[in-house]
Order: C-alpha cells, then structure tokens, then sequence
C-alpha cells in the first residue's frame, strides 16, 4: 500500500487482551477485512494480574472498509474490556 492512498485509523485495547486471546483475534479480523495494520505501541503485563495494553494502527486503501462488520468488532473489542 502507498503512504499517500492509505487510510489509517489507530485502534487501542486494554485489558487481558493476552490470555484471553482478543488481539489475535483482533489483528485475525483486521486481515480478513482485507486491511493490514502495525503494532505502533504494546506493553504486556508481567503478572497474572496486570493487564496488557496495544495501539494497532489499522491501514487500508479504502476508507469505508473501516465501517466493515470485521473492522467494527475491533471497536467493539476495545469497549468491551
């Protein structure tokens, strides 16, 4: 994808996003919407308890793949927690 015709939105999750397996499955549904994304920032917890946090910048080349089902449960992921 060129810098100049990518559409980028920063998506953040906190939480057990880890263990439980939500940025797996967040980055999974970024792919299949056909867009690709970078983890620009990422602390995991060290502890049982801790919670982890990520800054996943979401790019694509069309702006309203961003309003996709998948691209939403990212959002909804991020709620959620």
């Amino acid at each position: 994808m060129s810098d100049q015709s990518t559409f980028r939105e920063d998506v953040e999750v906190s939480g057990h996003i880890i263990d439980s397996l939500i940025l797996p499955t967040i980055l999974d549904h970024i792919m299949a919407a056909g867009a690709s994304f970078r983890l620009k920032e990422i602390d995991i917890g060290q502890h049982r308890a801790d919670q982890s946090y990520a800054r996943i910048e979401i790019r694509t080349e069309d702006p309203q793949l961003v309003f996709d089902d998948d691209i939403a449960l990212c959002r909804k992921a991020r709620r959620d927690l």
